[in-house]
């Protein structure tokens, strides 16, 4: 396995790559506020067990990548109100900002096609590569995530809800309470996770 980091579209990407670098790529992107650690150590193994290479990485701003914090933080509540009036709310950087993160980390791997896998905004990010960049594609997998069509059916109010707050302060038991009851409001109830599986997951991605 490797564990590096590299300076790519003019930021610095930390990412991994599992598995034998001859067996085709399929890339992981997740989504907001989850590092490369949200993706399940056991799906990972699976994939290498199935002849493939998988590459992860941090999105900017996010676990070992560079932290953009002299940029402003955008007002969530606020700018989701101007999305749903149709106005525009100026951003530090986009997600086809972050979908050129996606492309310039190939460029500099050397890995020419992929199959992408994204989770969330990872998903919206997948999709832009797939828009933008089709050739680097073989396939793509967009889960539980959007095309950021108005029409679509929202959220239930109370996992909105949930997802625009915050922990009650930055220490480490409010932030893993935080998280678990974040994947407890957004998990299939068809396929609730074990309390020592969601903690030992979110602790992971804490470190």
């Amino acid at each position: 396995m490797r564990d590096e980091s590299a300076e790519v579209n003019g930021v610095q990407i930390a990412y991994q790559l599992h598995g034998n670098p001859d067996h085709p790529t399929i890339m992981l992107v997740h989504g907001l506020s989850t590092p490369l650690t949200g993706w399940p150590k056991l799906m990972i193994a699976e994939l290498v067990s199935a002849n493939f290479q998988v590459l992860l990485l941090d999105n900017r701003d996010m676990g070992r990548s560079q932290q953009l914090d002299h940029l402003a933080i955008p007002n969530m509540a606020m700018a989701l109100g101007k999305y749903k009036m149709g106005l525009k709310t100026p951003v530090a950087y986009t997600l086809e900002d972050m979908m050129e993160d996606v492309v310039a980390l190939l460029d500099h791997l050397g890995i020419e096609r992929v199959d992408l896998v994204g989770a969330s905004m990872g998903g919206m990010i997948a999709q832009l590569v797939a828009i933008h960049h089709p050739n680097r594609l073989r396939t793509l997998t967009s889960i539980m995530s959007s095309n950021g069509y108005k029409n679509l059916p929202r959220a239930e109010k109370h996992i909105s809800e949930y997802m625009l707050k915050r922990p009650e302060s930055s220490e480490y038991k409010d932030k893993l309470a935080f998280h678990i009851g974040k994947w407890r409001v957004i998990e299939s109830p068809a396929f609730p996770a074990s309390d020592e599986y969601l903690q030992e997951y979110v602790d992971s991605m804490l470190q």
